[in-house]
């Protein structure tokens, strides 16, 4: 296990969060909020600012770990694929900018793959070498290990659970396909079903504090959720067979409204495997920070 201090970097469609990284443990922080009006030139100068405010911090050898949303090719460290939340973020080559720019060590992985890895070393799925992560956020985000290896794929698009058919014919998804599960198990799928059904919100919060009230539509809302979930749950656990499932994302912050409900909707087998993640905003760059120095794990 790394010792030494590194920076680590997660990369989202708002904001850039780094932190100074030493065994696991977070030292220091820093956060951009990015203009994606300007394109990639926000994106990358906001980057640069965060690593500029960490150097100093994280000493001569700190590398840089990155983890970044959108299709990443970790051995070129180059975006493969971004949505429209990070416009023009497609073929940007991360690790290739950075190195030139700092001169350091630097590896770049999926976002969603490097919380994984985060909670996987030093988080609710510590120990578990077969192991699934659900992201609850604004999209459905997803990882998994199987004997201690992340998977990839052929062509870096492994478990992409988000894009796994969830209602045939269902409502349209920004990857181009309809019904895909991310349109229904993510704080915009719980959105989207409690507009449907008038529920009058304009956040999670709001639903899940009048479905706490007694409103039956917003409770409503939260039933269908909950069963999406259950029926995700239940996919993950056919293909890959796993120790643990953690849940985590913004919907994780909010437990206290839907944890139980969800646990209790789900067959005991099932609830077992069940973690939150407990690592939060920083599970990404400790992840990603973890990765740098043990990429033989992918």
């Amino acid at each position: 296990m790394n010792k030494m201090k590194n920076i680590g970097i997660d990369i989202g469609g708002t904001s850039i969060k780094g932190a100074v990284i030493e065994n696991g443990t977070v030292t220091a922080r820093a956060k951009r909020s990015t203009d994606i009006s300007r394109g990639l030139d926000s994106i990358r100068d906001c980057l640069f600012a965060v690593i500029k405010d960490l150097l100093p911090l994280a000493g001569t050898d700190a590398g840089i770990g990155i983890g970044s949303a959108g299709d990443i090719d970790p051995y070129e460290g180059k975006v493969l694929y971004a949505t429209g939340n990070l416009p023009g973020f497609t073929g940007f080559e991360i690790k290739k900018d950075v190195e030139n720019k700092f001169n350091r060590r630097v590896f770049v992985v999926n976002d969603a793959a490097a919380a994984f890895i985060g909670e996987a070393y030093f988080g609710a799925a510590e120990n578990c070498k077969n192991a699934v992560m659900l992201t609850l956020g604004t999209g459905l985000g997803s990882a998994a290990s199987i004997n201690g290896k992340l998977l990839t794929g052929a062509n870096f698009h492994a478990t992409r659970i988000g894009h796994i058919p969830l209602h045939i014919g269902g409502r349209e998804c920004n990857c181009g396909k309809v019904g895909c599960a991310e349109q229904y198990v993510s704080a915009t799928g719980l959105m989207r079903t409690a507009n449907e059904l008038d529920c009058r919100c304009f956040n999670c919060n709001g639903v899940f504090k009048k479905a706490a009230d007694g409103d039956k539509k917003c409770r409503e809302a939260i039933e269908i959720f909950i069963s999406d979930l259950c029926a995700v749950v239940d996919t993950v656990k056919c293909v890959f067979d796993p120790k643990c499932i953690v849940i985590g994302g913004g919907l994780i912050e909010i437990r206290q409204y839907w944890l139980n409900d969800f646990l209790a909707a789900l067959p005991d087998s099932d609830a077992r495997l069940i973690r939150p993640a407990v690592l939060g905003n920083d599970a990404g760059a400790i992840g990603a920070a973890y990765l740098l120095e043990n990429s033989e794990i992918l």
